[in-house]
């Protein structure tokens, strides 16, 4: 599954984001699974090398973004994320 194959690309965010990977796996993993969240990977050949979440209900729609920094324009963190 790939929500699964990710994580360990995902996991520096526990650095910033207390728990992120328990949130992920408890929360998004799920939701991929049942079809309420969405999840797009970006890859550079076979390596995954972005990803994008996102909500599929309009309860409460946000998204939530990560590419690997040496994908990036600029040097530093490359995740970002809104709720609206």
């Amino acid at each position: 599954m790939q929500a699964f194959q990710v994580l360990p690309m995902l996991r520096s965010l526990d650095a910033l984001y207390p728990d992120f990977s328990h949130w992920y796996v408890n929360t998004v993993v799920p939701g991929v699974v049942l079809g309420q969240d969405a999840l797009l990977l970006a890859k550079d050949g076979d390596q995954v090398v972005g990803v994008a979440l996102g909500k599929r209900t309009p309860a409460r729609p946000n998204c939530a973004v990560c590419a690997s920094c040496r994908h990036t324009s600029t040097p530093g963190s490359a995740c970002g994320s809104t709720t609206g």
